[in-house]
């Protein structure tokens, strides 16, 4: 409920505590493994997508010493996947050890995570705007899928960079189909792109615009070479889909058709000669507007400016209307009324002022509507 009105351009630029900037000091993003982490996709290669998905300095955080592994809470009973890590004090923890460098920590885990206090029985994971910390967990991810494939990468990447961008005031996307919208399971996560919308994208680029973590000669956000570059990382590690859709949206910016890579040339490249499949049959015709039946012709009906339906009469060609077989169930027909040019204003206003069957009083006006592109 608190996601359907959305996040607009102008409400994210209001100065406020939701907004979140990098600064000259606080300019790094900081990647930090919680726990036992095997199984999850190499640090590198997280911190690698963070890289080209924010355009900021990434480093890999030391693992938390066990003495701060032992205070973050549990909840024992678990939901299925053993016990879970309480969100809010596990953000607590990793805020007592942020680095004073950092802009933002993201802590990943294996373990399943939950928030008690306000009600979730598990969670894929959650941000805390005010601390700038987000942590998620991989423990869902690998039920169907083997952690080496490309898979299992994208569903970690995809809630990384979702938990990491809510650190930087944005909130759930309601306008596109985004990496940004909210999911309740697996199912419904997987079914988003692996990519922004031109809102929430628009958000990351003023932000970090706005920040000019070099000084006053921070050159602006260049959105090409970021799509580049996550093509390149989506190409590299299997995630062909994504590639294409990457490649689209370069087209989109630049204009022109993205090429695809040499592989994907390669994998389309015609088969040897052999015998040739038969040709598909050729289309069907386009069929006419009016086509003859059985008794005749069809009679054509005109809307009126009224809004009311006659079958039009002037045509010798076509049966009167008494011949037709639902005449005689149908209610008595107004008067033939003579086609009006649309484009006619003083006609179609003689033809409201005019007296119609059914028609009580002077005709109603209708308002302009305004339709609001979401």
């Amino acid at each position: 409920m608190r996601d359907r009105p959305g996040q607009p351009i102008k409400r994210f630029l209001q100065p406020g505590p939701h907004r979140n900037f990098p600064t000259r000091v606080c300019r790094k993003i900081y990647l930090l493994p919680l726990g036992d982490v095997s199984g999850a996709p190499a640090p590198e290669v997280l911190t690698e997508l963070l890289r080209l998905w924010f355009c900021l300095e990434v480093e890999l955080m030391k693992p938390l010493p066990a003495k701060a592994l032992a205070a973050i809470e549990r909840d024992e009973d678990g939901c299925g996947y053993g016990a879970q890590i309480e969100c809010p004090s596990a953000q607590k923890v990793i805020h007592a050890h942020k680095p004073r460098d950092a802009f933002i920590v993201i802590g990943y885990t294996m373990e399943d995570l939950c928030n008690s206090s306000s009600g979730f029985g598990f969670l894929f994971g959650e941000a805390n705007l005010d601390l700038s910390i987000g942590l998620f967990s991989f423990a869902r991810y690998a039920d169907d899928v083997p952690r080496s494939s490309p898979r299992f990468l994208r569903r970690c990447g995809m809630v990384l960079c979702h938990e990491a961008s809510h650190l930087f005031g944005i909130k759930h996307c309601v306008y596109a189909s985004c990496v940004m919208n909210g999911s309740n399971h697996l199912e419904e996560s997987e079914s988003r792109p692996f990519a922004l919308c031109p809102v929430d994208l628009r958000k990351i680029q003023l932000t970090l615009d706005q920040a000019k973590v070099n000084g006053k000669d921070t050159p602006p956000v260049d959105l090409l070479a970021r799509q580049r570059g996550l093509v390149a990382f989506f190409d590299a590690h299997g995630l062909v889909d994504d590639a294409r859709f990457g490649r689209g949206l370069l087209s989109a910016l630049t204009g022109e058709p993205e090429p695809e890579p040499a592989g994907a040339e390669a994998a389309a490249a015609p088969l040897p000669e052999g015998p040739s499949p038969p040709e598909p049959p050729p289309p069907e015709p386009p069929r006419p507007l009016r086509q003859l039946s059985d008794q005749g012709l069809k009679p054509l009906v005109t809307r009126q400016p009224s809004g009311l339906c006659a079958p039009e009469m002037d045509s010798p060609t076509r049966r009167p209307a008494a011949q037709s077989p639902l005449a005689e169930l149908a209610a008595p027909t107004p008067p033939p009324v003579q086609r009006l040019p649309s484009h006619d204003k003083k006609l179609l206003a003689q033809a409201y002022a005019s007296p119609l069957p059914g028609r009580i009083g002077p005709p109603r006006t209708r308002g302009g509507t305004k339709c609001i592109f979401r």
